[in-house]
This record gives C-alpha cells, sequence and structure tokens, in this order.
C-alpha cells in the first residue's frame, strides 16, 4: 500500500507518471504511446484483483507479491494473468524492446531475401 502522501494523488496522476516512467526506461519517443499509457486503463487487461505482480529478475522463478490496490500496478511491472504458465501482461518497457530486436532480425532478413520483380507492371 502506497504511503500516506501517495494515497492523495489521483489515478489519473499515476497513469500519467506511470506513462512517463515507462517512456523513461524504454526509451520511447512517441508521445502517443506514451499518452496511451497515460490514458488506457491498465486493469481492463488483468481480470479482477487481487492482483499479483513482480518486477523480476527472473521470469523462471518469479516472487510474486499479491495487491487489492490498483495503484500497485502502475509501475514497470510484470502482472500474472497465469502465473503457474507464465502468462503475464508484461514489463511495459520490454514490449518496445521486443518489437525492436524483432523488426531487427526480421528487416534484414525480408531485404536479403528480396528478388527483384522481372514481372512487366501494366
Amino acid at each position: 500500500m502506497p504511503s500516506t502522501a501517495l494515497r492523495e494523488i489521483t489515478l489519473e496522476q499515476y497513469r500519467r507518471f506511470y506513462a512517463e516512467e515507462i517512456r523513461t526506461v524504454a526509451n520511447i519517443d512517441s508521445q502517443t504511446l506514451v499518452d496511451a499509457f497515460a490514458s488506457v486503463p491498465r486493469e481492463l487487461f488483468l481480470g479482477t484483483p487481487p492482483w499479483s505482480f513482480h518486477s523480476g529478475p527472473s521470469l523462471l522463478k518469479p516472487i510474486y507479491r499479491t495487491t487489492m490496490d490498483v495503484r500497485d500496478i502502475y509501475h514497470d511491472v510484470y502482472v500474472a494473468l497465469r502465473a503457474s504458465q507464465f502468462l503475464n501482461n508484461g514489463q511495459p518497457q520490454q514490449a518496445k524492446l521486443s518489437i525492436s530486436i524483432s523488426m531487427t532480425s526480421f528487416i534484414p532478413r525480408v531485404l536479403r531475401n528480396a528478388q527483384p520483380s522481372t514481372e512487366e507492371v501494366s
């Protein structure tokens, strides 16, 4: 549970801080994406509380904390959807990293395998 001073912060303010935290740790350049993190309620994608969450470092042996307080999930943490199957909502900063890695390996493959067309365009 957040300290007394933090309990006075609105949920919208928590979401905005969360979005700015993700911007910083994931090096996000898109203001639209940051605004989406700030405005889309994460809890809508997590099922009903209580929520189990962890921040790593291990995905294979995570140590979960359980919370009923929605403010606890507005951090860069994994939130379990099915902990026994390692299915989670993910750490938002990891999403950009995964996309970057995928695109970095995917684009050179596409370019390497691209063949110039010999067909005429009519």
